[in-house]
This record gives C-alpha cells, structure tokens and sequence, in this order.
C-alpha cells in the first residue's frame, strides 16, 4: 500500500473468491526476499562482519553450526522498497508514458497521494503551531455541538492518535477525509474526493480555527528581512491597510489651512505617547489609543491621527467625538485636509456630539488630520473619537474604508508581502514564487478592502490572512503527497 494501492486488490480475501494480483511475479519476488532470505546460508565472514540493529539482530550460527539469517524482517522489506527507483520516482506524467501506462498500473510515475484523514488534522495543527506531541495518557474524549458536528472536545491539540475511537460518534472532519469506520476490520484506507470534504475545509470549526491560529503565528514569526528581494517591489504597491494611519502630535496654523506634525516617540503596548512617563517632559499628555486619547497641555500638542489617502475618490467621514468626564473645560476636534484645510470643527464637554456627514475629495498622498486639543486648560481632557473613513469612486461606489479603532497600530514592522511569504513557507514547506507572492498579497489586499466596505470592525488585514492561511490550508498542495 506504499503506492496507493496493494498488488493483490483484494487484501481480505487471498483465496479463490478475491482478485488476482495485478504483478504475480513481482508478488512472488517480494515473498522470496521477506522469506527466503532468512533461509539461506551465509559465510562465517559475514556472520562476523554484520552488528546487530534495532530491527536485525546480528547473525549467529544455529545447532548444526551453520550460521543463520535473522528470522523475517518486515523492517528490511520496507526499507527495500522504500530506497527502490520505483518509490523514489516523480509524480510528472510524460506523453511516452502515458501511451503505454495511462492508469499507472505499471508503475510508471508515483501515484498522487492525499493526506489520509488524522494526518489532515495533525498536520493543520503542527502548521498553526498547536499541536501537542506529548506521548502516552489517556484518549481524548469527543463530543457533539449544537449543529450535530462531532470535535474533540476543549479543542485539545494532541494527535489524532490520541482521540476517543467511538463508534457512534466518528468525529466529522476525519470521517469526510475517509478515516476507517471501527465497526468492521479496517483492511485498507479508500481515498475519496466528495463534496463534504470541500464544505469541511471552508466552513468547518476545526479549519478555520487553524488558519486564525496560522495567521496570528505569521504576524509574531515574520522576519524583517524575509525575502527581501521578492517582497520589496511589491510592498509599496501592497502596503499594509493599517500602514494608512500615523499617530502624532502638533499645532495647525491660525488660518487652519496647514497642520505641523509630529510623530508621538513612544508605544507603550496599546497607546503612542511621549515616552514611559507622564507627563513627558516635552510632550506633556498627549496620548493617542484605539478608542481615542488625551488631549496635550496646550494648542502647541494636539493629539493627532493622520490618514493618507492611497487613491485618489470622494471621503465620507463618520464618528462620534465624546467627553466623558463632568470636569474641566472639555476638548475641541478638528479635521483639516492638506488640500481643502478645515473640513469641520467640534466641541465636546461632559458630552458626545457627532462628527459626521463630511465628504473630502482626495488624491493619491493627501492626508486628513484628526486634530483633538484642550481648549483653554488640561483638566480631564480624555476624549474618544472614533471614526470610519469610507472612499468612493467618481461613479459614488465605495472601493475601500478604514475604522480608526480596528486599525490602530503600533511600529509596523513586516509588510504584507512578507507575510504572505511566511505562511507560504510555513504551509507548503517551500518558498512561494514571484508570481504566487503577487497573487497572495493581491488577494489579502483586496479581501482586507472588501471586508472594509462590508462594515467589519475587527482587524481587517488579520481577517484577510486568515482568509489567505484558510485558502492554503484547504488546497491540493496542502492536502496531498507528490
């Protein structure tokens, strides 16, 4: 069965109702080598000459005096067949071949081999770097969800061979890839390919939950200097969604047409600020987090969120600009375009007011700054402002949009191209080429866009990777052996 198929098909029945062997001659040669080999003779040099192994004891000489082969080793038949030209060759079809072996009976190519059912689930796991390879203990117990799907229960990463065998509840993803049914003896392991198996791989718990897994690793793995040479040229073309922000501090001019801005140095984990302490010596308070931030000490340092325009379209701005302390004399918002200045201007004390209805026309590298300051003094300036971004095309369609929470971020460090190279090689245990580099980040660039203009307001590109590392997981590449 190391070739996808046994000489005799058969395998529970050798007698006269079974099949006859496909390679009588080849099966008689094997049944020498795994039998006659043990009777024959050998000289005493080479009784001498040969140590024992784990899995060939060394020879000795029997009661006659004469020296003996170890008994049988099914060990040494398979690593005969193992190190043969037959097992070793490519699975590439040639037009001289298929003219003489088109259904590969003769053992012209290696057959294409899927993945059997356990080692599908082990291998997602180890890619998504779960799995549990301790040895030994107790089986893990299976259980059904509310949809009838039987999983291992806890999502417990532990190899498929430790999972409860239960008659009754074959678990569902290695029952569609054709794992063996335990109410009669498993002879052999049929391959098919049916419709369950694609529906397990695309809307499935278990595979889905992987591929989040596989996406957050590819975010924590990815070198800097991964690929350099490949992902440099498209990393401007495919820049990263979130890479559209920049979170500063400043003043905008008295006529409002122009904004001095400054990046803030410091990023604690889950704010950009002027450094460990606060206030910062220079920068005083401000701050700047996901849902909003901190107003500085005076006119002069204004938080500041920048976004960049990376096409040129129509803007529509939403948001909610909210004050939530009864203290102090409360914050004003600004957004001020680098082409058309003052777009509009708020106040909010103690109070939410709404910042919305705006529409910017932009062009390629045009910025809008959301500009929040302290007014007259700094008591209890905390704000929250969160807005969405919405770009839409001359014809009025939205083509992309930002959430300024769910794509707030810290140093960016990998691009996107470089990712996409890592789940590539992490996935197929290859580097991707050109051509599938382009094509995997196209398409988290515009799943990251689409899922944009669908209202999404999670971490859009984590989503799209996600979608990318399901996509690779769920391939022939994945699923099969060449």
């Amino acid at each position: 069965m190391m070739f996808g198929r046994g000489l005799v098909e058969t395998s529970d029945n050798f007698g006269s109702q079974g099949a006859q062997p496909t390679h009588p001659e080849l099966l008689d040669w094997l049944a020498c080598e795994l039998v006659g080999r043990a009777l024959l003779p050998v000289s005493s040099s080479d009784a001498a000459s040969t140590p024992a192994t784990n899995d060939a004891p060394a020879i000795s000489e029997n009661a006659t005096g004469k020296s003996a082969r170890p008994t049988n080793s099914l060990k040494r038949l398979h690593r005969l067949l193992m190190s043969s030209t037959v097992y070793r060759q490519s699975s590439r079809r040639s037009a001289n071949a298929n003219s003489m072996d088109m259904d590969g009976s003769l053992y012209s190519r290696f057959p294409v081999r899927r993945l059997e059912a356990e080692i599908v689930r082990d291998r997602s796991l180890a890619i998504a770097g779960r799995l549990n390879n301790t040895l030994f203990g107790q089986p893990v117990e299976v259980m059904e969800d509310f949809a009838g799907q039987v999983h291992v229960k806890d999502d417990s990463p532990r190899r498929s061979l430790y999972i409860q065998a239960r008659r009754t509840k074959p678990v569902s993803l290695l029952a569609a890839f054709d794992a063996p049914v335990m109410t009669l003896n498993c002879d052999r392991r049929p391959s098919s390919t049916v419709a369950p198996q694609s529906l397990m791989l695309m809307n499935g718990d278990f595979l889905l939950a992987q591929a989040d897994h596989l996406a957050k690793r590819v975010r924590a793995e990815t070198p800097n200097d991964l690929d350099r040479s490949l992902t440099e040229p498209l990393a401007q073309r495919y820049a990263s969604h979130a890479a559209s922000w920049q979170f500063g501090y400043g003043f905008a001019e008295a006529n409002a047409q122009q904004v001095q801005f400054n990046p803030l140095p410091y990023f604690t984990g889950s704010a950009w600020q002027g450094g460990a302490a606060l206030p910062d010596p220079t920068i005083g308070y401000s701050i700047l987090h996901a849902a909003g931030g901190h107003a500085g000490n005076d006119q002069q340092h204004a938080t500041i969120r920048r976004w960049a325009a990376p096409r040129e379209g129509v803007v529509t701005i939403t948001g909610q600009l909210k004050h939530p302390s009864e203290n102090g004399d409360g914050v004003r918002g600004r957004i001020i375009s680098s082409r058309n200045g003052l777009a509009g201007q708020w106040e909010a004390k103690t109070n939410e007011v709404a910042t919305s209805s705006l529409k910017v026309a932009v062009q390629p590298g045009d910025t809008l700054d959301f500009l929040t300051d302290c007014r007259e003094n700094v008591t209890s300036d905390s704000f929250e402002w969160r807005v969405r971004l919405e770009l839409a095309d001359a014809a009025g369609k939205v083509i992309e949009a930002w959430d300024s929470a769910a794509e707030f971020h810290g140093p960016l460090g990998t691009s996107l191209p470089q990712q996409v190279a890592i789940a590539w090689r992490l996935a197929y245990g290859r580097p991707a080429t050109s051509e599938e580099l382009e094509l995997g980040s196209r398409f988290v660039k515009e799943q990251t866009q689409l899922l944009g203009t669908l209202g999404q307001k999670d971490d859009l590109e984590l989503m799209a990777l996600t979608n990318l590392c399901q996509q690779l997981l769920s391939s022939n590449e994945f699923l099969y052996v060449d």
